[in-house]
């Protein structure tokens, strides 16, 4: 789920419920959800969408007025296809580049250098399955892998937010290979920093985590 702030609505897609997965797509205006796309077909007004998945990511690219989804766990497999939806319609992108099939990675929106930015998630269908520690930032065409000389450890289930106060990505927390995590980290663009406030909260998984204009800070639930 993300703010679109284009049209000014927020936008859920698909997700797990139960033991099965769904590719349904609601808006948010304030007071009315409204069903965007048939839960099981594609329709004549709506003819292509991203397939049924849980885990993926998405967020709102302001540079270029759309929400950008990528990735997830489908039926079978993960996977690594990008789209992005423009108020009205869902467009598959192919861009030169692309992060590798993973789910439950960490995205956020860039705003300070107008890029998305996603980090880490969970290879489960490889020879070495587990969690992924690689950086990757979308400008609208293309995604590249960035190479910092500092990075979190690898980890899924972690959260993700822009402090636009301080012009900064903050990750935080998460699944790593062998224990839950409680570390904070920023990204200014080009490295990410590991920080050391005096209070932090306890190690987590699958936390919420947002920007809240009004007051100027991050908040974490």
């Amino acid at each position: 789920m993300t703010y679109d702030a284009a049209h000014g609505q927020v936008v859920l897609f698909g997700g797990g419920r139960d033991t099965s997965f769904v590719s349904d797509m609601w808006t948010w205006d304030g007071g009315t959800w409204t069903q965007r796309l048939p839960a099981n077909r594609p329709s004549q007004r709506f003819p292509f969408r991203p397939s049924t998945r849980d885990g993926t990511m998405m967020a709102y690219d302001a540079a270029h007025g759309q929400v950008v989804l990528f990735g997830g766990s489908g039926p079978t497999s993960l996977l690594n296809d990008t789209w992005t939806w423009d108020g009205s319609t869902w467009t598959q992108q192919h861009p030169a580049n692309s992060p590798s099939p993973r789910t439950d990675a960490m995205m956020a929106y860039d705003a300070a250098r107008g890029q998305v930015v996603l980090f880490g998630g969970f290879d489960g269908y490889s020879d070495i399955s587990g969690p992924l520690g690689d950086t990757w930032t979308w400008d609208g065409n293309t995604w590249t892998q960035q190479f910092p000389a500092d990075s979190p450890p690898a980890r899924y289930w972690g959260t993700m937010a822009y402090d636009a106060a301080r012009g900064q990505v903050v990750l935080f927390g998460g699944t790593g290979e062998n224990s839950v995590m409680g570390d904070t980290w920023t990204w200014d663009g080009g490295a990410w920093t590991q920080r050391s406030p005096a209070t932090s909260p306890p190690a987590r998984s699958s936390p919420s985590m947002a920007y809240d204009a009004a007051r100027g800070e991050i908040v974490l639930f």
